[in-house]
């Protein structure tokens, strides 16, 4: 009984600390970026903070980085956001952005604390579309004049690492050649979206101005689908149409609605 409750003891200590490192990195992240004015620091910390990919023998370490690309998406889109906010020509006429840059600190220790730890199926999507929604929105926010060969790579590793990180949920056979198959798809779909890059606005005031682009909501909305059709259902039987049904009703109606009264939006500049 006292071995029980030691280990009890020492669990919820690691808890404790595990929790509090977690916040402490994400205001660090924060602070680096407010201090240096670069989103440099604040992306080798994130990096960083990855160590234990590497803290196992050498041919475990590219399934390692593969199964931690989601996490790394997600923390390095909210990084450059922060630091987007605040520096980048995209964001010109803001003139307080503390405010946003705290709800993106609030998201990313959400992050860290709440949805990542979490690996069963439902919050297992939900970091696998926050990953494409957010790195999107960051690459297309900071990078919509870029080389267009840049925003296709980076597009096809979000798309890759997010079908992945849902197929492994069941260990999917097929995990490498269709998590391949959906990067392309996706890289496509940057690659067209690149040459029109059309942004909403969101503002209130002057204290919240946040532009998120177009693709970002498309792309996610496909995610979506395709993350309902490629799952195997937990019982092993053959996936029917109808199964996937809702999620392809509801993707189309939005990218209709989008591409038909909302496409007239100016470039962000």
């Amino acid at each position: 009984m006292d071995f029980i409750r030691i280990s009890k003891k020492h669990s919820f200590w690691g808890s404790f600390f595990h929790l509090l490192f977690n916040i402490i990195l994400a205001v660090i992240v924060w602070l680096s970026i407010v201090i240096t004015k670069s989103p440099l620091i604040a992306i080798i910390l994130i990096i960083a903070s990855k160590w234990r990919t590497f803290a196992v023998r050498p041919r475990f370490w590219a399934v390692n980085v593969k199964s931690n690309l989601v996490d790394l998406i997600f923390s390095l889109s909210i990084a450059i956001l922060m630091y987007a906010i605040a520096y980048s020509n995209a964001y010109v006429n803001v003139t307080n952005n503390s405010i946003l840059q705290i709800c993106f600190v609030i998201l990313y220790i959400l992050w860290l604390t709440f949805i990542k730890p979490r690996s069963d199926e439902l919050f297992m999507k939900i970091q696998a579309l926050l990953s494409v929604f957010f790195g999107f929105t960051t690459l297309f926010t900071v990078g919509y004049n870029w080389d267009e060969l840049i925003t296709v790579i980076a597009s096809f590793i979000i798309g890759y690492a997010s079908l992945r990180h849902i197929l492994s949920i069941n260990s999917s056979k097929d995990i490498e050649i269709l998590s391949l198959f959906w990067g392309l798809i996706i890289a496509e779909i940057s690659w067209f979206s690149n040459f029109l890059v059309i942004a909403y606005p969101i503002q209130i005031s002057n204290i919240f101005n946040f532009a998120i682009p177009q693709v970002s909501i498309i792309v996610s909305a496909l995610s979506f689908t395709a993350f309902e059709f490629f799952l195997p259902k937990k019982d092993d039987k053959e996936k029917k149409f109808s199964d996937i049904l809702p999620a392809v009703i509801f993707s189309t109606i939005l990218i209709l609605m989008l591409l038909i009264f909302f496409s007239s939006i100016p470039k962000i500049a």
